[in-house]
């Protein structure tokens, strides 16, 4: 047996014997907690008790006993890839910001919050949109837009009796669909006149440009092109089968084509080597808004979460489980 085929059967190996050690995401709640305290950050953990919670998730949460950040974040990363975890999704967004914020870090969480988002994550629209509407400059309000009414599907379908996302608007959440699409130029500010009519982007009819001028810098040098582009995605690939995506999930399904798909539609499942060299000079706030063909800057998992995934001590990276019917490095 060559070197590469020891490698391999190594990984093979380590991957079944955490398979075994490892038990597999669960629908009983251990902590009572919804918020807790870490880096002197606030860390809301609180979404639909439908969410199955990984075992990870549990003992990530079990701060007691963990006194390393990055030990939190490696225990809820292994929920969020190996289980599909939501609750371990959006902690480990909120807390990889936290552990990181000295560098506002902030397009590496994006992925994460999108990744909840498409899932049914009520809390994951909450922080994205924070994150969309943060910046005026580069304000993403056909996203926000999107976001905020696809939360009020998510309310609809939760039949949990945790009521506290049925009103959303005491955080002022709603209210924004009232005030998010654009009554005035997305550049210059101008507004319908007798002489003047402001025309809608047809891509999102959430902005309006005075002139074509302002069109143009606001789908070029604001990168409107790739949020429009992002919003036909969602339009396309979620939308229509957010609902079943949202129910599978429930279930606790782990092989749902359609999310696969649309993870990646997105860019989700992207290689790492197309983002990990990013440059990070504006702090990632110009990687907030996604490429010019609607894809995210960085994606969250090069590869199909929850599925024959496992995390290898030996290593130290994640390999294809081969009793799940596939090899480590990805072969059928």
């Amino acid at each position: 047996m060559g070197r590469k085929q020891k490698l391999r059967q190594a990984k093979r190996n380590a991957a079944a014997a955490a398979a075994k050690k490892d038990p597999p995401q669960t629908n009983t709640a251990t902590a009572t907690d919804n918020n807790y305290n870490i880096c002197g950050s606030s860390i809301n953990t609180e979404d639909s008790i439908r969410f199955p919670r990984s075992a990870f998730y549990v003992r990530g949460m079990m701060y007691t006993n963990i006194t390393d950040p990055m030990e939190h974040l490696d225990l809820l990363k292994r929920g969020a890839i190996e289980h599909g975890c939501v609750h371990s999704m959006v902690v480990y967004a909120q807390l990889s910001v936290c552990v990181y914020k000295r560098k506002a870090i902030v397009h590496s969480a994006i992925p994460w919050y999108l990744e909840g988002a498409i899932r049914g994550s009520r809390s994951c629209v909450i922080e994205s949109v924070k994150i969309y509407t943060k910046d005026e400059a580069v304000s993403m309000k056909a996203l926000t837009l999107y976001w905020m009414n696809m939360s009020r599907n998510f309310a609809a379908w939760d039949t949990s009796s945790d009521s506290d996302f049925e009103n959303l608007n005491s955080d002022g959440g709603y209210d924004l669909i009232n005030t998010i699409i654009e009554q005035s130029c997305a550049i210059c500010g101008k507004e319908d006149t007798e002489t003047l009519t402001l025309k809608q982007c047809i891509g999102c009819s959430a902005c309006c440009y005075c002139s074509q001028e302002c069109q143009t810098a606001h789908w070029e040098e604001h990168n409107h092109r790739g949020e429009c582009k992002q919003l036909k995605i969602l339009e396309k690939y979620h939308k229509p089968y957010a609902k079943e995506i949202y129910e599978a999930v429930i279930r606790g399904d782990t092989n749902i084509p359609a999310l696969e798909k649309l993870r990646y539609k997105l860019g989700l499942s992207r290689p790492l080597e197309d983002y990990v060299d990013l440059d990070l000079s504006d702090m990632g706030k110009h990687y907030r808004i996604g490429r010019k063909d609607g894809t995210l800057w960085a994606g969250s998992f090069p590869g199909l979460i929850g599925q024959h995934v496992k995390w290898c001590e030996e290593i130290g990276e994640f390999v294809i489980n081969e009793e799940e019917g596939l090899t480590c490095d990805g072969e059928n």
